[in-house]
């Protein structure tokens, strides 16, 4: 059974959180927004605990994250989390320029309003780095940006820009959080997750295979073997290799269906498990780790949320909007 280390420090804000949690979305109210008629989302959002959309619905949404930083900011003594959760925006908005800058697209519409840095700062700091200047950004994204924009140039492919932003952010969870068993739990899943998903998209893609290593990330659950092996295996053999693992069969079916073209079925594998991490927290008497795991379960609740809102705005099906957010209905 997993172990937590404590930290009496936050005894009161493991308190407020424990009043909080059952008020978490489960299934059933996930269902309703999906039943829900569009002209019925701002008030049904609403009694749900997401209210201010009246007029636009992503609004409430858009409120409920600067609600969240603000109890993040109020019980956490460090700022940690916050400054952490802000920070994660920022790593995906300079990835959103990095492939705008290289392969064209619409910043405005990929860009989030949500992290500690400026939009007009962060495209100054890029272009700082594109002079060959001192950009005035934190090194941590200095260096996360340069070593995107080499993959990038190497590969010439938008997937190395993703690849290489979510591995530093990573390795920088793991210099943050390290001392914690949950974290260091935290961290093996998420490598797990970023190695499968990479792993999953040379093989579609027909790249090169040796690229996977250029990303790897030592350390996970799964073993360096485990991926030499596959890299080397038919591409109807390789999901194989990952039978096991100590996610199994599962994971291993959820392999073959995603190289076969089942696109999101990997990120729900790896989500389900997170959120499992996330709750098993409620056998943490107190500690950061509670506190972590509740600012993640909201963020993904109101991704969750939005997915739902945009997609039904789209016209899509709710058959293809159940396949998207599978991993939050189990």
């Amino acid at each position: 059974m997993f172990l937590f280390k404590t930290d009496e420090r936050y005894t009161y804000s493991t308190g407020v959180l424990r009043g909080l949690e059952p008020y978490l979305l489960k299934r059933a109210d996930y269902q309703k927004v999906l039943d829900a008629e569009l002209d019925e989302l701002a008030s049904l959002l609403s009694s749900l605990g997401y209210g201010g959309g009246e007029i636009n619905i992503e609004h409430a949404l858009d409120l409920a994250i600067e609600r969240l930083f603000s109890l993040t900011d109020s019980l956490s003594r460090d700022r940690t989390v916050t400054d952490t959760l802000r920070l994660r925006y920022d790593f995906l908005n300079a990835g959103a320029i990095l492939k705008a800058k290289l392969f064209g697209g619409n910043l405005e519409s990929e860009f989030i309003s949500f992290g500690k840095i400026p939009k007009d700062a962060l495209l100054k700091g890029i272009d700082a780095i594109w002079d060959r200047e001192k950009p005035d950004l934190p090194e941590i994204l200095m260096q996360s940006i340069s070593a995107a924009r080499k993959s990038a140039s190497i590969f010439n492919t938008i997937l190395e820009i993703d690849a290489a932003m979510d591995r530093s952010f990573l390795m920088y969870l793991k210099e943050i959080f390290q001392k914690s068993e949950f974290f260091e739990r935290l961290w093996k899943v998420n490598a797990d997750f970023l190695n499968i998903k990479i792993l999953v998209r040379v093989i579609k893609t027909e790249f090169l295979r040796k690229m996977f290593w250029e990303f790897f990330i030592p350390g996970g659950t799964i073993p360096r073997e485990s991926f030499k092996s596959a890299l080397e295996a038919d591409r109807g053999n390789v999901h194989i290799e990952f039978r096991n693992s100590e996610y199994g069969i599962k994971l291993s079916d959820s392999i073959k269906q995603a190289i076969g073209g089942k696109s999101n079925i990997i990120d729900n594998f790896f989500k389900s498990k997170l959120l499992e991490l996330y709750r098993y927290t409620r056998y943490c008497p107190y500690g950061i780790e509670v506190l972590w795991a509740y600012a993640n379960m909201v963020l993904e609740e109101i991704g969750i949320l939005r997915t739902i809102v945009r997609s039904k705005r789209a016209g899509v099906s709710k058959d293809k909007i159940m396949e998207v957010i599978s991993f939050a209905m189990e």
